[in-house]
């Protein structure tokens, strides 16, 4: 039964026949007797019970995925939401399961390429202190050069 037709269900149970069975016995005393009036009365409270135990089941299961889903919401991807098998909601579970089994995913692969961008950060930290030494050592290499290139300049004259 899906959750539409058990919420119809559980209301007319719970409410709607049980009014109506009142209603009618209430306006025709006449037609039942007194033992056959206590009779349907005593069915119509059996069927407001049924009702009720159905709306109260319905409800039940509900807060409880509810409650589920404000333990994944503050972050706690890995909760796993659980029914009573054959409930009506167990589609709906399954759905919100594979949906944190999917967030837990793209947190891993989001973790491994934070890894990644550290790594590459290192890399580019480490070329950019041998890019800031060139300098130091063109000016090393620089200055005995020149003293070369005039000194070669001296002999080729």
């Amino acid at each position: 039964m899906n959750i539409l037709r058990k919420i119809i269900t559980g209301l007319g149970l719970a409410v709607v026949i049980p009014a109506l069975v009142m209603l009618y016995i209430s306006n025709n005393p006449s037609v039942f007797a007194l033992s056959s009036r206590n009779i349907i009365i005593l069915i119509v409270v059996f069927i407001s019970i049924l009702g009720i135990i159905i709306f109260w089941n319905l409800i039940s299961t509900i807060s409880n995925l509810s409650n589920s889903l404000k333990v994944i919401a503050k972050g706690d991807i890995n909760h796993q939401v659980k029914v009573h098998p054959g409930n009506d909601i167990e589609e709906l579970t399954d759905s919100i399961n594979q949906l944190s089994q999917r967030m837990r995913k793209n947190a891993d692969e989001l973790e491994k390429r934070a890894i990644l961008i550290e790594r590459f950060n290192q890399k580019v930290k480490r070329m950019s202190n041998l890019r800031s030494m060139y300098p130091d050592i063109v000016h090393e290499l620089r200055t005995p050069l020149i003293n070369i290139e005039k000194s070669s300049g001296l002999f080729l004259e």
